[in-house]
């Protein structure tokens, strides 16, 4: 973003006969939020027969309000084909891990939004029901003020050394109170599609990650969101680290994913 602000835009919903939405200068701190709406709209899309009128209403457990629709302004870079400008007024509750998923998890490592606005994503030539927008990572900053990766497979790796390492340590002693653990993974759909979502880490047993999934599958119908997983190390294509103050670390392979 610049100057505070963000601009977000989906992509993939011309696939789908659609146009694409975008939200022009959104605050930084209410990004995520907007990026639930924008969600939203894309689902009510897939819902209806017909184009969306000018103005959407919504009403779900996290968006509740009005949308007005109007011609959007391309620039370069954005998807092909026509953009839809999204102003929203209302309220949207982005639900905590904790509250999503019944609780809080004990803060050691055996016994964490919902990154749902963060999150998910589909891998190139899968088909999702409805795409989600993009939204900035969190951080991908590390704690040694590192500088940011610069391609995708350098951020893939460096998520990957960090897991194997500290992350993994300091999971197995036990993460500070309030601390979360998510970790971003590869699930098949019916139509032999990859859709990436998060889980909330449970538990670490050697190359075995166990967790609770933190996102509302779009094209697997065989997984609910709060079912208990369990993914190998070795798929594992990013992690969140929450930090109680706030702070995050990780996600930094969202920068080069569409």
């Amino acid at each position: 973003g610049e100057g505070g602000a963000t601009r977000l835009v989906t992509r993939g919903l011309r696939r789908f006969g659609w146009a694409d939405l975008v939200s022009e200068a959104v605050a930084d701190d209410v990004a995520p939020e907007q990026a639930a709406v924008l969600t939203e709209i894309a689902a009510e899309q897939a819902r209806r027969p017909a184009a969306l009128p000018r103005v959407v209403r919504l009403s779900s457990d996290t968006v509740r309000g009005e949308a007005k629709l109007a011609e959007g302004v391309a620039r370069e870079g954005d998807p092909e084909g026509p953009l839809v400008s999204v102003t929203f007024t209302g309220e949207v509750v982005l639900p905590s891990v904790a509250s999503d998923l019944g609780g809080d998890p004990p803060a050691g490592g055996v016994a964490p939004p919902t990154e749902a606005s963060a999150p998910g994503g589909v891998a190139e030539g899968a088909r999702p029901s409805a795409p989600k927008a993009d939204v900035p990572p969190p951080s991908s900053a590390s704690p040694h003020n590192d500088p940011a990766p610069t391609s995708l497979a350098e951020a893939q790796s460096r998520a990957r050394e960090a897991l194997r390492g500290r992350v993994r340590v300091a999971f197995l002693a036990g993460l500070p109170t309030g601390d979360r653990l998510l970790v971003k993974a590869p699930f098949e759909t019916p139509r032999g599609g990859i859709e990436y979502m998060w889980v909330e880490v449970r538990r670490w047993d050697d190359d075995v990650l166990t967790g609770v999934l933190a996102n509302t599958p779009w094209d697997v119908p065989a997984l609910r969101k709060g079912d208990t997983v369990s993914v190998s190390m070795r798929k594992v294509f990013d992690y969140l680290w929450k930090h109680a103050d706030g702070t995050r670390e990780g996600n930094g392979t969202a920068a080069f994913v569409e």
